[in-house]
């Protein structure tokens, strides 16, 4: 994926809330699990996993 797949990405984050972040990591999960064989997408989907969960934990540690 390109810079500017990137760049909207964390746009994405920066902006969504919590209940879109997790759609989105349901979804990504969902294409993952599907099969993906190409090696460079499977790398990408589990980094968007990651940043995703990472959002995810990040926004939960500062509501307590």
């Amino acid at each position: 994926m390109d810079k500017e797949f990137w760049r909207g990405f964390l746009r994405f984050l920066d902006e969504a809330n919590q209940a879109e972040i997790q759609r989105r990591l349901d979804d990504t999960r969902k294409l993952l699990d599907r099969g993906i064989q190409n090696p460079e997408v499977r790398s990408d989907a589990r980094r968007i996993i990651r940043f995703l969960e990472q959002e995810l934990v990040v926004r939960q540690s500062n509501r307590e």
